[in-house]
C-alpha cells in the first residue's frame, strides 16, 4: 500500500473506534499520517485512494460513506446520532452567541463527538472550549459560569442532557497544547482537527498556528478553517459593543485584583470538586493561572489502546 492509502485506512480505523463512517471529503479533511511527513495531498488523491482501498477488499462504500470492510455496517449510527447533533448543536450556538457577550471571551469553539456530529447517546452534554484574554482566566470563568447558569444551560449535578460542560479554560497566550500531549495521543490530534469554532474574536486561526505541531499528523490541519463558514463564528455586534463596554470596567491593576479575588474565591471549591485528581500540569486536572482543564475522565489512553488494535491484524496486514 502507498502512503496515502495507509493514512487513508488509519483515518477511517480511527472513526470506525466511534462507528462513524467518513465521507470521501471528510477523510481528506481528517487525514492522519504516522511515520515520515506526507504532507498536504487533494482531495482527488484522497478519492482515488479510497476506490483502490475499495477494490483491494479493505473498505465498503454504502452511499458515499466510506468505513472497514471487517465492521459491521453502522451508517444508520451516524444518521441517528447527526440527528441527536443538530439539536446539541443549536444549544452550542446559542450557549456561544450569549458567552460572547462576557468580557475577554477570544473564542468559544464547540469539542469532542457533537464537533464531527456523533454524539454517543442523545442525553450526553456539550463540550466547549473557551479562551480568554491574557490574564483574565478565572474572571471569564465566573460570569461565563453564572450566565449560563441563569440561563439554565450549564452543566451540573444530574442536569447533563444537552447541556454545557465548562470545563475547558485557555488563556490567549498559552495556546499550545502541545505539553499535554502523550507518547501515543492520536484523540488529541484528531480532537484538533475537528474543534467546530463558534464564537471567534480572531482567535481560532491564532489556536490552530500554535499548534501547528499537530500538522505532522493532520497534515491538513491549516486549510481546515476554510471548511466552515467564515461568518457563522463571528459574534453579533451589539456582542462586541456590550463586550468591549465591560472590559472597560476592568482595565489594569483593577482588573488584576479582581482576577487574583475570583482566583481565591473559586479555586477552594475546584480543588474540592476534583476530589483526589492531582494538579500536576500533565493528567486529566490542571488548574493554573493559564489553563483550567477540569475532565474527570480522560478516555484518551484507552483509545489509543483501541486503535492500536483495530489496526491487527486484518488492518496491519495490509499496512
Amino acid at each position: 500500500m502507498t502512503a496515502l492509502e495507509q493514512a487513508v485506512v488509519k483515518t477511517i480505523t480511527w472513526f470506525d473506534l466511534f462507528s462513524h463512517p467518513l465521507t470521501a471529503f471528510e477523510c481528506w479533511q481528517y487525514l492522519y499520517h504516522e511515520g515520515e511527513s506526507l504532507g498536504m495531498v487533494t482531495p482527488r488523491q484522497v478519492w482515488e485512494a479510497l476506490g483502490s482501498l475499495k477494490r483491494q477488499g479493505v473498505l465498503n462504500c454504502t452511499l458515499g460513506f466510506w468505513q472497514l470492510a471487517s465492521a459491521e455496517p453502522y451508517l444508520s449510527t451516524r444518521q441517528q446520532r447527526a440527528r441527536w447533533a443538530i439539536r446539541k448543536a443549536r444549544r452550542a450556538m446559542r450557549g456561544a452567541r450569549l458567552i460572547s457577550y462576557v468580557p475577554f471571551v477570544r473564542l468559544v469553539a464547540l469539542g469532542n463527538s457533537v464537533a464531527f456530529d456523533a454524539p454517543r447517546q442523545a442525553g450526553s452534554d456539550i463540550d466547549l472550549l473557551i479562551v480568554t484574554a491574557r490574564g483574565r482566566l478565572f474572571l471569564v470563568r465566573f460570569f461565563v459560569t453564572l450566565v449560563t447558569h441563569l440561563r439554565g444551560w450549564r452543566r451540573h449535578g444530574s442536569y447533563v442532557r444537552d447541556r454545557l460542560c465548562l470545563s475547558f479554560y485557555l488563556t490567549e497566550d498559552n495556546l499550545s497544547l502541545e505539553p499535554f500531549a502523550r507518547a501515543d495521543d492520536p484523540y488529541l490530534r484528531f480532537w484538533l482537527a475537528t474543534l467546530r469554532p463558534l464564537t471567534d474574536y480572531g482567535m481560532y486561526d491564532t489556536l490552530l498556528t500554535a499548534n501547528a505541531w499537530v500538522c505532522a499528523n493532520v497534515p491538513h490541519l491549516p486549510l481546515i478553517p476554510q471548511a466552515y463558514c467564515a461568518r457563522a463564528a463571528v459574534p453579533p455586534r451589539s456582542a462586541q459593543f456590550v463586550r468591549w463596554a465591560l472590559e472597560g470596567l476592568f482595565p489594569g491593576r483593577w482588573g488584576n485584583t479582581v482576577e487574583r479575588a475570583l482566583r481565591r474565591l473559586e479555586l477552594p471549591r475546584m480543588l474540592r470538586y476534583v476530589g483526589r485528581h492531582q494538579n500536576d500540569g500533565t493528567g486529566d486536572v490542571v488548574i493554573s493561572n493559564q489553563v483550567i482543564k477540569m475532565h474527570l475522565s480522560d478516555r484518551r489512553q484507552e483509545l489509543a489502546q483501541a486503535f492500536r488494535q483495530a489496526l491487527t491484524p486484518e488492518v496491519a496486514r495490509v499496512l
